[in-house]
């Protein structure tokens, strides 16, 4: 479930911390991982989101012994397929490529999904998954919907939903 294994850090004592980032004073180092992992080979561009600094828009952030090494963002923003029920958009989910498979990503999501229920009058959580990452998502209790789609320049997606009215139900 939403359970992330960290024995592996905590055998070797190294230092995590998980914590919302203030995109005045992280905005740089988020975006430039977003650039290096998700979009290397496109424009700078594709890595600076408008509402990269929305005041309803929150940045998370992974460290390991005081490395920036996770992120992801989180945008207000309403679903097609849930219309009628208060969304985020998680966008930018990104971990440096050494730091990778090591559950590091899990760990980050879980937390930005309790922060994001926490907080707001949020239901859904939806993102547009890369169809080669797509099973990190479903490991993580999102669940897809429709069809596949291409975003021009990256690849193949399909949208997927993390509900919170039943997650909720079962804690």
């Amino acid at each position: 479930m939403l359970n992330p294994d960290l024995t592996l850090y905590q055998k070797k004592k190294i230092k995590i911390n998980i914590k919302n980032l203030d995109p005045r004073q992280f905005i740089r180092e988020i975006r430039l991982i977003r650039k290096n992992i998700l979009y290397s080979k496109l424009p700078k561009d594709f890595c600076i989101y408008k509402e990269d600094l929305f005041k309803t828009t929150y940045h998370f952030g992974l460290f390991v012994e005081n490395e920036l090494v996770s992120v992801l963002t989180m945008i207000k923003k309403k679903s097609i397929y849930y219309k009628n029920l208060p969304a985020y958009q998680l966008r930018g989910m990104a971990t440096k490529f050494h730091f990778q498979n090591k559950k590091l990503g899990q760990k980050l999501i879980l937390y930005s999904i309790l922060t994001i229920l926490k907080t707001t009058k949020t239901s859904v959580i939806w993102c547009n998954a890369r169809i080669n990452i797509s099973n990190f998502y479903t490991k993580n209790n999102f669940q897809a919907k429709g069809r596949m789609f291409y975003i021009k320049n990256i690849g193949l997606h399909k949208c997927m939903f993390f509900d919170s009215r039943l997650f909720l139900k079962e804690t």
